[in-house]
């Protein structure tokens, strides 16, 4: 359902209305289920409430669909947005977190596609894996691959790796970085995550790995663009799938000198003003040098 939903987030484009996904963990023929909470909650919101994304609710929660990963297969709680936070929570209020709700700038035509690329793969990468593997696993017709690094974006710095990424990087394989782990995004923060940004590797932020897999399907079925094109999307947020980092608020480095300056100006005011004034009399405390008075012990009678 994860795949299901980031698939469809790129497929509606310029929604005006709500669509959710939900499911079950218990069937609903089982007196005992998850089915009938999921099917009202999901109903209550679309009918009550104007959240123009592609979404899934699941156990009170109603999460952006291209955020999702399914996290277990048994608890009620299946799913989870790792890196960004629901949109509704469903308790006895229904608490919608309206600053992330996506909201159109103006009217747009509402359009549905339907092209999505087979030759797409997920690699993940673990120790000892070769730079034969790599080179196999990205011949054609595979045109697109996410790939899942250690960490914040680290894999292997052995030359036969590096130069496999980069032989497929240059026949115009789209590879993209994204986390094994569950939470947190790729940078180029280790060297090690440097080199593979100058092999050719696109870095996917934030994005799950359904999303990262569902994006690049969908880019790569867009024959009107280029691969250069295609590499420079997939680290723009399309539909709210993955977070932007900015250097400084509003992405201007420029404006870090001036920034630090109106805080250093703000802290100095502050210091000033809490001084106390200077008609208040010095104050010293003494410590009594009388000795302390002889505890008295407690007889039991």
């Amino acid at each position: 359902m994860g795949y299901t939903a980031s698939a469809l987030s790129f497929l509606l484009e310029d929604l005006g209305k709500t669509v959710i996904l939900t499911g079950a963990q218990i069937p609903l023929s089982q007196l005992r289920n998850d089915a009938t909470d999921n099917l009202m909650g999901a109903l209550s919101i679309a009918g009550n409430y104007i959240i123009p994304e592609c979404s899934l609710y699941f156990n009170h929660t109603l999460f952006r669909g291209n955020r999702v990963t399914k996290t277990s297969s048994f608890d009620l709680n299946a799913f989870e947005s790792p890196n960004f936070s629901p949109l509704v929570k469903v308790g006895i209020d229904i608490v919608v977190n309206w600053n992330d709700v996506i909201r159109q700038t103006g009217l747009r035509r509402f359009r549905a596609h339907k092209e999505m690329s087979a030759h797409v793969a997920t690699l993940r990468l673990f120790p000892g894996i070769s730079g034969a593997i790599i080179r196999g696993f990205c011949q054609s017709p595979i045109r697109g691959v996410v790939l899942e690094t250690f960490g914040a974006g680290n894999a292997p710095q052995r030359r036969d790796v590096l130069d496999a990424m980069k032989e497929a990087c240059d026949r115009g394989v789209v590879i993209v970085a994204i986390t094994q782990c569950m939470k947190g995004a790729v940078s180029d923060d280790y060297e090690t995550g440097r080199t593979l940004l100058q092999a050719g590797v696109v870095p996917g932020i934030d994005m799950t790995p359904e999303c990262a897999l569902t994006k690049l399907a969908y880019l790569l079925g867009k024959p009107e663009l280029s691969i250069k094109e295609v590499r420079d999307l997939m680290g723009t947020p399309l539909r709210g799938e993955l977070t932007r980092v900015s250097a400084a608020p509003g992405g201007n480095l420029d404006r870090v000198p001036e920034n630090m300056d109106h805080i250093q100006h703000v802290l100095s005011q502050f210091l000033r003003l809490s001084r106390p004034p200077s008609h208040v009399p010095h104050i010293t405390f003494t410590p009594d040098p009388r000795p302390p008075p002889p505890r008295l012990s407690s007889t039991r009678l």
